[in-house]
């Protein structure tokens, strides 16, 4: 049996991944109201699967990646989740294995 808190925030991260104009429809949640741990693992999972190869693709590698969730923080992903992952990779020299 799947714990519903599990669910709860899986599904949070999924919204997280919408821009803001769908939440305000989609189960009501937006801004705070989305768990700050679904934020960061939507900002973490486009990295990943940017950065990463594919089947379907070649890597678009990790500076695509840092440059779009830079250019969508606020609209499609949260501001505080993508300065820390900016922070990670580019003043701690976080690396992808």
């Amino acid at each position: 049996m799947i714990d519903t808190r599990i669910y709860f925030f899986y599904d949070q991260k999924h919204l997280a991944l919408k821009p803001r104009s769908v939440l305000l429809w989609t189960q009501g949640l937006k801004g705070e109201d989305i768990l700050i741990e679904a934020s960061i693992l939507a900002v973490a999972d486009v990295v990943e699967a940017m950065a990463s190869y594919r089947p379907y693709r070649s890597s678009l590698g990790l500076q695509s990646a840092l440059t779009e969730i830079e250019d969508n923080a606020g609209i499609l992903y949260d501001s505080k989740a993508v300065d820390t992952c900016i922070k990670l990779f580019r003043e701690n020299r976080f690396k992808l294995e």
